[in-house]
């Protein structure tokens, strides 16, 4: 059983000097390119960079309340759960793309740590968060706005980081762990 634990361990963490040089050649291409193009190339890197961030060890400690009442009365598992990230896909690849080539590897990692983090919705939330992801509209600042104008009651778990391949077990951990929980505060 293999325990993801550190960036490093991860996919993307594993190959990140060969990621950072291909976005860094595609941005500069890129950047000759028209705004077509340039959005067909996010939609399909899109894809390589979360893809590859794949990991339970990017999962936040936030699950929604209604995805775990649903986990807690057996009608859904937590590997069914839809990850909803936090910074949405596409806005956080034209923003790498849109950067890459003014950041170290150091920069890019912590990038792309920050960008991949995702909580656990239903798919039912997760397409209720659509509107918000757009660009000029998805706050930067603030990424757990979407929650509070859905109401979404969002509630804090002890992370599951570290599996990846046996969700069994995280979740039987998991359920060791909420006697504990509690409503999150968005902040």
């Amino acid at each position: 059983m293999t325990t993801i634990t550190t960036f490093n361990k991860t996919k993307i963490g594993r190959n990140l000097e060969q990621y950072y040089n291909l976005f860094r050649v595609n941005a500069e291409f890129l950047k000759t390119q028209d705004k077509v193009f340039f959005n067909e190339i996010v939609n399909v890197l899109d894809d390589i960079i979360f893809n590859s961030a794949d990991s339970v060890y990017f999962r936040s400690n936030l699950i929604s309340e209604k995805a775990f009442s649903l986990y807690k009365n057996g009608y859904t598992t937590i590997g069914q759960l839809c990850k909803q990230h936090r910074y949405p896909r596409k806005l956080s690849t034209a923003y790498i793309l849109n950067n890459v080539c003014d950041w170290s590897i150091k920069q890019f990692r912590e990038e792309i740590k920050r960008l991949s983090v995702y909580d656990l919705t239903t798919s039912e939330e997760n397409n209720e968060m659509t509107p918000f992801q757009k660009d000029g509209i998805f706050n930067w600042n603030n990424p757990l706005e979407p929650y509070d104008k859905l109401n979404m009651k969002m509630i804090e778990h002890e992370p599951l980081k570290g599996r990846r391949d046996d969700e069994h077990i995280g979740v039987e951990q998991f359920m060791n762990d909420i006697t504990h929980l509690q409503s999150a505060p968005l902040v």
